[in-house]
C-alpha cells in the first residue's frame, strides 16, 4: 500500500514542475559547446623586452661663461643675486669682476696677466656647502698653465682666491659630477717633463686632486719608453693600484714606460710584459734638485727627457 501511495506522489510532483516551466525557456544542451575555430593571429615573442638600464650618477651644476659676458647668479645662497662680469681684450688680458648682492660699493676684481685665452666656468663642487665656485684657467707665454678659483669665504664676508699651476680642461658638453671632479692637466718632471691628466675639485682650502693619480698621456707616434741604466726595484700593482704582493727588480738594459703618478709620493711604470710596477718618489731637498726614485736621483736610472 505504501509503495502505491509513494508512486502516485512522485507522478503528481513531476506533473507540477512541467506545468510551472515557461514554454520558451531554454533547455540545457546535452553536448558541450564547440571548440573555437580560429587560432590566435599573433605569435608570442620569444623573450620579454629588456628593461632599460637605470641612469646612475648625479649631474651637478656647471656652466661655461663666455668672454665679455655678465652673469647674475647667487654664488653664496644668501637669497640675493650676485653679478659676475668676465672681460677679455684683444691682447689676451682679462678681468673678472664680482659684486655681491646689493653691495655694489665693494667689488671684487681679479686681473689675469697676458695669456693665450682665458676660459671661465661657474660650478658647484660641493652641493652641501651652499657655495658656488668661479674657476678660470689660462696659458702664459712660457706655456705654463695656471688656474684660479674664487669662492665666498666661510664667514660670507669676502672671496677667497686660490691659485694653482694646472690647466682645467673641461670640454664643452662635459657631464659634471661633483664627486668625480673636473679634468685637469698638470705639469710634472717625474720621469720626464710632461703634462699628466687627472681630476680635481675646489674646496674651502683650494684646489684638491680627487683622482687616485694622474695618467701619463699616450700620444700616437710618440713613445715615453725609457731604457734603464741601473736596476730598478718595483712593487707590482694591478690596474686599480692595489698591491699584488709581488716585487720585481727590473735589470739595467730593460725598458719602462711612465704610467701614472700622484705627483708627490709614488710613480707607476709599465714593464715590457704589460705588468705595472710602483716605486717611491720624493722631491729632492737642500742642495739637491729634481726627483728621487727609491731614494736615488732619477737621472741615474735613465736619460730623462726634460723640456728646455
Amino acid at each position: 500500500m505504501k509503495r502505491i501511495i509513494t508512486g502516485i506522489f512522485v507522478i503528481l510532483l513531476a506533473l507540477s514542475f512541467a506545468a510551472c516551466r515557461r514554454p520558451d525557456s531554454p533547455v540545457p544542451a546535452d553536448e558541450p559547446t564547440a571548440a573555437p575555430t580560429a587560432a590566435p593571429t599573433e605569435e608570442p615573442t620569444e623573450e620579454p623586452t629588456e628593461a632599460p638600464e637605470p641612469q646612475t650618477g648625479v649631474l651637478d651644476f656647471l656652466t661655461k661663461v663666455e668672454p665679455d659676458t655678465q652673469v647674475s647668479i647667487d654664488i653664496d645662497y644668501d637669497g640675493m643675486e650676485d653679478r659676475i662680469a668676465f672681460r677679455e681684450d684683444e691682447g689676451g688680458k682679462a678681468e673678472v669682476e664680482i659684486s655681491r648682492g646689493a653691495d655694489i660699493a665693494h667689488v671684487f676684481t681679479y686681473e689675469v696677466p697676458y695669456s693665450y685665452g682665458v676660459t671661465m666656468w661657474i660650478m658647484d663642487c660641493d652641493p652641501t656647502d651652499s657655495r658656488l665656485e668661479v674657476v678660470i684657467t689660462y696659458v702664459q707665454d712660457s706655456d705654463d698653465s695656471s688656474s684660479v678659483a674664487f669662492r665666498v669665504n666661510e664667514e660670507g664676508t669676502w672671496l677667497d682666491t686660490f691659485e694653482s699651476g694646472m690647466a682645467v680642461t673641461i670640454p664643452d658638453g662635459y657631464l659634471f659630477e661633483h664627486e668625480a671632479g673636473f679634468p685637469v692637466s698638470i705639469r710634472t718632471e717625474i720621469l720626464g717633463t710632461c703634462f699628466v691628466e687627472g681630476s680635481c675639485t675646489v674646496t674651502a682650502d683650494g684646489f684638491k686632486l680627487v683622482s687616485e693619480g694622474c695618467l701619463y698621456p699616450v700620444t700616437e707616434g710618440y713613445s715615453r719608453e725609457l731604457e734603464l741604466k741601473r736596476d730598478m726595484e718595483l712593487e707590482i700593482v694591478d690596474e686599480t693600484g692595489s698591491a699584488t704582493g709581488e716585487s720585481v727588480t727590473v735589470p739595467a738594459g730593460e725598458s719602462i714606460t711612465p704610467y701614472s703618478t700622484d705627483l708627490e709620493s709614488w710613480v707607476c711604470v709599465k714593464l715590457g710584459d704589460g705588468r705595472i710596477g710602483r716605486a717611491a718618489v720624493a722631491e729632492a731637498t737642500g742642495e739637491s734638485w729634481g726627483w728621487l726614485i727609491n731614494g736615488i736621483q732619477q737621472d741615474e736610472y735613465a736619460d730623462i727627457p726634460y723640456a728646455d
